[in-house]
């Protein structure tokens, strides 16, 4: 995945409204306000790199998800794998 592929609060989107006579729907441009259907995947998360005298860490914050212990999990994942 690219960096200007992943999905950002204040990007510009194509939103879709149906129209009043329920057969075509309207595409119109909005600003994206939240995350709430992005997947984690496709997310920018908050991070900080403290460097320590047993090493650099690594702390991703995720405490925005609706399980951060799932995301946090699959993003530890990414590293081991």
């Amino acid at each position: 995945m690219r960096p200007e592929d992943v999905a950002r609060v204040g990007d510009v989107i194509d939103f879709s409204v149906p129209l009043s006579n329920g057969k075509k729907l309207e595409s119109i441009k909005t600003i994206r306000r939240d995350l709430d259907d992005v997947s984690w995947e496709e997310r920018e998360y908050a991070y900080k790199i403290t460097h320590q005298k047993a090493g650099d860490f690594l702390v991703i914050d995720v405490s925005s998800m609706a399980f951060p212990e799932v995301v946090s999990f699959h993003l530890a994942q990414r590293f081991v794998n």
